[in-house]
């Protein structure tokens, strides 16, 4: 029931981030950027004007989405539970104060579909490679499944050549070679 000093042992030093974000949060800004300027963004932890980056309250977007109000939106968070996560498939709820985006911190790829309150959303690629789904105000539920077609499309080959194979087998074994003779 309690540590006692042993021979060699030494000091344990355990470090801790502080800055480390959750598994999922919620953000009131979505600034947009290009790929270059996001980067440099993240690296250096400030925005265009010089003002200081937070994780935590902003995220940055291609301008390619249609960020609409997200887009000036000032910084904020509110509360994000995770429900699930597991391979391919995270739930969460979001108790959000006005509109505004729910970040997971999963590497993103165009295989993720979302939904909130069961409706489809766009996955958005976030902070230059995360993941995050817009969400209105109030308390919503946010789901996200791996379905990449990449893996749709392997499945389907895979069973074609496996139907393939059995008939081959099938229909090849019920013949038998002709040997000239009769019998």
């Amino acid at each position: 029931g309690r540590d006692e000093d042993a021979d060699g042992e030494s000091a344990l030093v355990v470090y801790e981030n502080l800055r480390a974000r959750p598994r999922a949060w919620w953000v009131g800004r979505v600034v947009p950027v290009t790929d270059e300027y996001g980067v440099d963004a993240i690296r250096l932890g400030r925005l265009r004007d010089g003002a200081r980056w937070d994780v935590a309250s902003t995220a940055f977007a291609t301008p390619d989405d249609d960020l609409g109000e997200l887009a000036t939106t000032e910084p904020g968070s509110g509360p994000v539970t995770i429900l699930k996560a597991s391979d391919g498939d995270i739930q969460v709820t979001s108790e959000a104060p006005r509109s505004g985006l729910v970040v997971v911190s999963e590497l993103h790829h165009p295989g993720w579909r979302a939904t909130v309150d069961g409706q489809p959303a766009a996955v958005l690629r976030v902070d230059h490679a995360v993941m995050g789904v817009r969400v209105p105000s109030g308390r919503h539920e946010v789901s996200l499944h791996f379905e990449p077609t990449s893996l749709m499309l392997g499945a389907g080959v895979s069973s074609l050549a496996a139907l393939i194979t059995l008939w081959c087998l099938v229909s090849g074994g019920s013949r038998r070679p002709r040997t000239g003779r009769d019998e």
